[in-house]
């Protein structure tokens, strides 16, 4: 088996904000206004979503704009403040003593506040997924995979960087990967079994691991399951943040209700507006310096 590798906490900050949209781009300024130490992290493309829009008609100032073009300004502003977003799939956030623990895909950050703008994220749960989480399913190759070393795995994808996590799985850890992608083309055969095109339709607790129970596909027990989506929720992030159905709940200063966690965009609520977000992203990078003075 290959050498384990090591996660050891690497990058220590202030604050750290996932989601490089309007509101983590306008946090990231006005974080960058008071001096913090931060970082901005996205899976994807800064601003990706909004490059899409053909036009936008209600941002004041601009006029009527088109969305790459709104992008392009956005990132500009970023660039005046030399900020540079960092691609980083976020898995995981925990708690310990006095900040919180950020688990990317092969680095582990260390941060007193976290700011989550990661816009509206669409879960659609495996029946059976829930009632194992933390119990043989995970979502953090970095947390868990060290528990899984040498032993038969299954991954469950559904988009192409999945197959990196269950890569880094089998090279680094020495497991055995049974491969679900729920697309068409898999790049790799090098995996135990390979299914595209899976549909999982539940997962079933066993004495020993997990059955995967899928479509035109016979059984498979595993030791474990690792499931890599488009993009994780933040309820998927930190479960004990407190919901309402897909939106997190949050005060006036865009405050959760977990110290130190703010949250802003999108993830809050109606309406999903870019003006919506670049100010609760400016409310919530505010309130999240405000806390970090309270700390020193």
């Amino acid at each position: 088996m290959a050498p384990l590798p090591s996660f050891s906490l690497q990058e220590e900050y202030d604050l750290i904000i996932i989601g490089a949209g309007p509101a983590g781009i306008s946090g990231a300024i006005n974080a960058a206004r008071h001096k913090a130490s931060f970082l901005l992290l996205d899976q994807a493309a800064p601003m990706e979503k909004i490059r899409v829009y053909g036009q936008v008609a209600n941002y004041p100032g601009l006029g009527i704009v088109k969305g790459e073009e709104l992008a392009r300004r956005f990132l500009d502003h970023l660039l005046a403040f030399q900020i540079a977003p960092q691609r980083e799939r976020v898995m995981k956030i925990a708690r310990e003593a006095d900040a919180y623990q950020i688990y990317g895909h092969e680095k582990v950050y260390r941060a007193r506040a976290v700011l989550l703008a990661p816009g509206i994220v669409y879960e659609k749960k495996i029946p059976g997924e829930e009632a194992l989480l933390g119990k043989r399913v995970s979502y953090c190759l970095s947390c868990d995979g060290l528990l899984y070393a040498g032993k038969r795995v299954g991954v469950i994808a559904e988009d192409p960087e999945g197959e990196s996590e269950a890569v880094s799985l089998q090279q680094n850890y020495g497991s055995q990967v049974i491969f679900y992608a729920t697309y068409l083309s898999v790049a790799t055969s090098s995996f135990h079994e390979v299914y595209p095109n899976a549909r999982v339709q539940r997962l079933e607790k066993t004495d020993r691991g997990v059955t995967i129970i899928a479509e035109k596909q016979t059984d498979r027990e595993v030791n474990g399951v690792f499931i890599f989506r488009k993009g994780t929720s933040p309820a998927s992030l930190s479960p004990s943040l407190d919901m309402d159905k897909q939106h997190v709940r949050v005060g006036r200063n865009m405050q959760t209700n977990l110290p130190g966690i703010f949250c802003a965009g999108d993830s809050t609520g109606t309406p999903y507006q870019i003006g919506k977000a670049v100010g609760e992203g400016q409310v919530a990078a505010l309130a999240a310096i405000k806390y970090l003075a309270a700390l020193k």
